[in-house]
């Protein structure tokens, strides 16, 4: 795992290393300025990559963010030609993946993927499993304060601020690399129900893994995480805070769902 590197003011910093994602929320909230994040370079892509060559790995899997939102997938990619070029003769493959998501809506199937590794799985099925989960995975979130998402630009100035004047709290889908916003609703009780509801109509297989996520809500995440368990009829996977980039676009207080829909593919 490579930490995206966060600037704050004119301090910089590596995404969990050096704050854990709750100490973050509370750095976010007294910040004066807007937090901003920066892809990681192809340099330290090609760096991780001859370091994994020469620790005996000639199969290799890289997956990164949405490259719609990120210019990480491209660094990645610029990286693993360049180690290609290099090692021509050598018998040693990188195939780079769009996850086309965040967060564990790709954490998910990684864990998938790393225990099918552990129990024998070849490379090309590794990789296929992995883009097939890639067309499926989607988040389900709902976010009640509305000034972080205003200023990266996920919900509109106007729309932030009828929203903060009438209570409204968007319920904001991402579904195959692009956002949306899928409803908005007075309040956050009657928002999490929504999202909720939202999250199980488009679950096609109850049996499936899935996670919640939240920022400093974490008790709104363990009820949605016990009505979602009697719903689907076993507990998430985990219940966990978001990191430092998704909270510098969110904000601090949300609560979300991850869970695989439909393949997209």
């Amino acid at each position: 795992m490579l930490s995206i590197p966060i600037t704050i003011g004119d301090q910089g910093y590596m995404e969990g290393q050096d704050f854990t994602n709750e100490e973050f929320y509370n750095i976010l909230l007294e910040s004066k300025t807007v937090p901003c994040t920066s892809h990681i370079p192809a340099p330290m892509f090609r760096e991780i990559f001859e370091q994994a060559y020469n620790d005996g790995f000639n199969r290799i899997i890289c997956t990164t963010i949405n490259s719609k939102g990120s210019s990480m997938f491209q660094a990645a990619t610029l990286a693993a030609n360049a180690f290609a070029e290099e090692h021509a003769g050598d018998d040693v493959k990188i195939c780079v993946l769009d996850s086309k998501t965040y967060t564990m809506a790709y954490g998910l199937p990684l864990m998938t993927a790393a225990q099918s590794i552990l129990d024998g799985a070849c490379y090309d099925k590794v990789v296929a499993d992995l883009k097939t989960a890639f067309n499926s995975m989607e988040i389900a979130f709902t976010i009640f304060n509305l000034d972080f998402a205003k200023k990266s630009g996920r919900v509109s100035a106007a729309a932030a601020l009828v929203g903060g004047v009438l209570g409204l709290r968007p319920l904001l889908a991402f579904v195959d690399g692009d956002n949306k916003i899928a409803g908005k609703y007075r309040g956050d009780k009657t928002a999490i129900n929504e999202m909720i509801k939202y999250t199980l109509e488009r679950i096609p297989d109850k049996s499936k893994p899935y996670c919640v996520a939240h920022g400093m809500e974490a008790d709104a995440a363990r009820e949605v995480a016990e009505i979602l368990t009697a719903e689907l009829g076993h507990p998430p996977v985990c219940i966990y805070p978001v990191g430092a980039s998704i909270a510098i676009n969110a904000g601090p207080k949300l609560v979300g769902i991850i869970f695989e829909g439909e393949n997209k593919a």
